[in-house]
């Protein structure tokens, strides 16, 4: 009898401490719901200005479609928080949270576009050397597999595994040939300048590191 009334007591507890904590969680999300409407407001038209003034890789045209959406979103966002504050506190503060809520997308929106503009000049950079490391595989004859045990198959047919990449090269074991690798030199910038093709471990040696 003392343990089943033990028990009764314990789950009693457990079922009230349940309760609270429900209740609990249930102003809680009103909240975090709030504050996330609030970060959406801020982040969305940060996001979207950044992308379209820092530009994109060529083709790309669906992300050029959602960071012009996600621009308006973000101060349809904000309205509606400020309509929301009208009702918590009155309309009287309506018109001061719309003033509030949306200089505050608008300022992310500027600032969104002055890192785009500064970060444009290195993302260029970096599609035109995307776009030329495309052009030196499709030379080179090498082609990726989408396979983790052979990764990339060359020109010569040669099946190559990825095995490394380091600041000035792309390393790949020769599969199915003992102690050959091939290698991919690399700029300081990523562009690839040249490949080796299979060649004896150790041999190739240019790079400044032991194959």
């Amino acid at each position: 009898m003392a343990l089943g009334v033990g028990a009764a007591a314990v789950a009693g507890f457990g079922a009230s401490f349940g309760r609270d904590l429900y209740k609990s969680s249930k102003r809680a999300a009103g909240t975090l719901m709030l504050l996330g409407a609030f970060l959406a407001s801020i982040s969305l038209p940060y996001i979207g200005a950044r992308n379209l003034a820092r530009g994109r890789a060529p083709g790309e045209w669906w992300k050029l479609i959602i960071d012009v959406l996600i621009i308006p979103i973000g101060f349809a966002v904000a309205v509606a928080l400020a309509f929301i504050a009208g009702v918590l506190f009155g309309d009287e503060g309506l018109g001061v949270s719309v003033l509030l809520l949306l200089a505050a997308s608008a300022a992310a929106t500027l600032t969104g576009l002055l890192v785009g503009l500064i970060q444009r000049p290195s993302t260029k950079r970096r599609h035109a050397i995307a776009a030329r490391n495309e052009m030196f595989l499709s030379r080179q004859g090498i082609r990726e597999t989408g396979q983790s045990e052979i990764t990339h198959v060359d020109g010569e047919g040669n099946a190559l595994r990825l095995i490394e990449r380091s600041k000035d090269a792309l390393v790949f074991m020769a599969v199915g040939k003992k102690n050959r690798r091939a290698y991919i030199e690399l700029s300081s910038d990523g562009e690839m300048l040249g490949y080796t093709g299979v060649v004896p471990l150790g041999a190739y040696r240019s790079l400044g590191r032991a194959a």
